[in-house]
């Protein structure tokens, strides 16, 4: 490991000295790496998972088996008090009302239970996205080690490697909500739809980079724009037919009506593309 990278891990270890930790954790790497990291020189670390029918049951299962993997003790923190306008107005801060909610819990379980700080995983690449639940972060005094020493994701995924962590080159997960677009009510029936239809994607076309961009044209006329990898569309499409064929009958028997494939491939953020102009 470069040396830059090793000054900025033992800053990262100063930040813990002697601090009792709560890791928001979801299992992904950012939040593992920073997991470890944590119990390699603070005096008591434990993770944080949050669960809700909204998340993915795999996502916690996930976590689960990563805090296992690095030895750290995991709580699951089950959260049932979203404010209605998430789901209803599905405001473009959607992601701050969401975060200074779950947030909010964890803050309540950290004084309830004598910790010192609360940590996540955001990271020095996050800031170039449309984020705001970075704000709420801040505003609720969340610490985000990996922000204030300017690691990137590329560097965590450095760190994950070179302590041999298992999920250190895993893609990056996102939350079904954000499949939907601003604006456009939140219900379990599109949040299943969606779950259904990249889970079957997954398993067909034998990846786990896949997201279906759910829109509702009018009254349960519903359109569904997927992305890939652009290697595996130019696989999809030079194969046969029958595989597209499959795809169709699958997603309109989940409920779509019209099915699109995104040319552009898949890309983190696409619902945000025009978010911080």
């Amino acid at each position: 490991m470069e040396k830059e990278l090793e000054n900025k891990i033992k800053k990262i270890y100063s930040i813990f000295n002697g601090k009792k930790v709560v890791v928001a954790f979801s299992g992904g790497v950012d939040s593992t790496i920073i997991a470890f990291l944590a119990k390699k020189s603070a005096k008591k670390v434990i993770c944080c998972t949050f669960y809700n029918p909204i998340f993915l049951k795999e996502d916690l299962i996930i976590a689960k088996k990563m805090a296992k993997e690095i030895d750290i003790d995991h709580k699951i923190i089950e959260v049932n008090n979203f404010p209605e306008v998430l789901f209803q107005k599905n405001p473009r801060n959607r992601c701050y009302i969401c975060k200074k909610t779950l947030m909010k819990h964890l803050i309540a379980f950290k004084n309830k239970s004598g910790f010192d700080i609360i940590v996540d995983g955001t990271n020095l690449d996050d800031l170039k996205e449309y984020r705001p639940g970075i704000t709420a972060l801040k505003e609720l005094n969340i610490m985000s080690p990996f922000i204030l020493e300017k690691i990137t994701k590329k560097e965590i995924r450095k760190i994950g490697n070179f302590f041999k962590i298992s999920n250190y080159n895993s893609p990056n997960t996102t939350c079904l909500l954000s499949r939907i677009p601003y604006n456009e009510e939140i219900t379990i029936e599109k949040l299943e739809m969606i779950k259904k239809s990249e889970d079957f994607l997954k398993r067909m076309l034998k990846t786990d980079v896949v997201r279906v961009r759910h829109y509702e044209l009018s009254n349960k006329i519903y359109l569904a724009r997927i992305e890939l990898e652009k290697e595996k569309i130019i696989e999809l499409f030079e194969g046969p037919e029958l595989d597209i064929q499959k795809i169709i009958n699958e997603l309109k028997k989940l409920g779509y009506t019209y099915l699109t494939i995104d040319l552009e491939g898949y890309r983190s953020g696409s619902m945000d593309q025009n978010a911080m102009g």
